[in-house]
């Protein structure tokens, strides 16, 4: 009996690995293919202006979401604000904002947490009527 019962536990911790190790990759090579783009000249700040998006959110305030951030302002980008759902500790150069607070005032909101997408897509659709694009898209589509 106590077999089984540590058997689907650790059956349990390697699906929390696999999916950890998956999102590390994922994230690895997103940010291998956004390096590429700035050793060619090119930026995420770029393919918001060429597409018209002149006032961009950005939802996640990570690591990613602060390196995004200082990428669109110093490329001409206006950030009203940030989205995270954390946002009571979050500080940043700009207002951030919880998903349920977020005005619908911008262009696009750019996800900087690729992982949960889908997930903050659907939560943004109910609230925002501008594109919701994920960075990883974006950084294979510049």
């Amino acid at each position: 009996m106590g077999v089984a019962i540590i058997g689907k536990q650790y059956e349990k911790h390697c699906m929390v690995i696999s999916k950890k190790a998956d999102w590390l990759s994922d994230l690895s090579v997103m940010q291998t293919r956004w390096l590429w783009l700035l050793q060619n000249g090119k930026t995420v700040a770029d393919y918001c202006n060429n597409n018209g998006y002149r006032r961009v959110a950005i939802y996640g305030m990570s690591e990613i979401g602060y390196a995004l951030l200082d990428e669109l302002k110093s490329g001409g980008v206006e950030i009203p604000y940030c989205i995270d759902r954390n946002a009571d500790s979050i500080f940043a150069k700009v207002d951030v904002k919880r998903p349920d607070d977020v005005p619908d005032e911008v262009d696009v909101v750019i996800v900087a947490v690729i992982q949960y997408y889908d997930s903050v897509k659907n939560t943004l659709e109910k609230r925002v009527t501008c594109p919701i694009v994920s960075l990883a898209d974006i950084v294979w589509e510049a």
